[in-house]
C-alpha cells in the first residue's frame, strides 16, 4: 500500500509542475507579445519622423539650390523608396512618392512573397510629391544626398 502512495504523490507533483511550466511559458509568451506590440509602434513613430524630418529637408534643398547629406539610420530593417506615377504604388500615394517601409528580411525571407508595395501597404509611411523622384530603393543605415536639380529631388 505504501508504494501506491508514492506512486499517487509523483503523479500529483508532476502534473503540478506541468501545469506550472505552462503557466511560465503563458506569461512569456504574453510578455513578449507586449513588447512587441510597443517596438512596433515605435518603430512607426521613428519612421514618421525620420520620413518627415527627410522631406523637411529636400525643401529647403530646393529653397536654396543646395545639395545636402543626411544619415538615415531610424528604424532598424526597413527601406526608403520611391514610386513615380505610372508604377504601381502604395494606396497612400497619387501622384509620385517617397515611402519609408517595412523589409525585415530574416530566416523567414523565403516564404514572404509579399512584394514591396504590399509591405508598404501593411506597415509604411509615404509623402506623396507632384515633382518626379530619383529611384531610391535603400535599406536604412546609409546616407542620402538629399537636393533638387532638373525638376527632380
Amino acid at each position: 500500500m505504501i508504494k501506491n502512495k508514492n506512486a499517487n504523490m509523483l503523479a500529483e507533483q508532476t502534473l503540478k509542475i506541468i501545469i506550472a511550466a505552462m503557466a511560465v511559458l503563458l506569461l512569456l509568451y504574453l510578455l513578449f507579445a507586449l513588447y512587441s506590440m510597443f517596438t512596433q509602434k515605435q518603430e512607426f513613430a521613428r519612421a514618421e519622423l525620420t520620413l518627415k524630418e527627410l522631406s523637411e529637408r529636400m525643401i529647403d534643398a530646393r529653397r536654396k539650390g543646395t545639395t545636402e547629406t543626411y544619415y538615415l539610420t531610424k528604424p532598424d530593417g526597413w527601406v526608403l523608396i520611391t514610386y513615380n506615377s505610372g508604377q504601381e504604388q502604395p494606396k497612400e500615394c497619387i501622384h509620385n512618392c517617397l515611402c519609408l517601409c517595412e523589409d525585415e528580411p530574416g530566416w523567414w525571407a523565403f516564404w514572404d512573397w509579399d512584394d514591396q508595395v504590399v509591405k508598404c501597404n501593411k506597415r509604411g509611411v509615404c509623402k506623396d510629391y507632384q515633382e518626379d523622384l530619383k529611384d531610391i530603393n535603400e535599406e536604412l543605415r546609409f546616407h542620402a544626398d538629399v537636393g533638387y536639380s532638373g525638376g527632380k529631388y
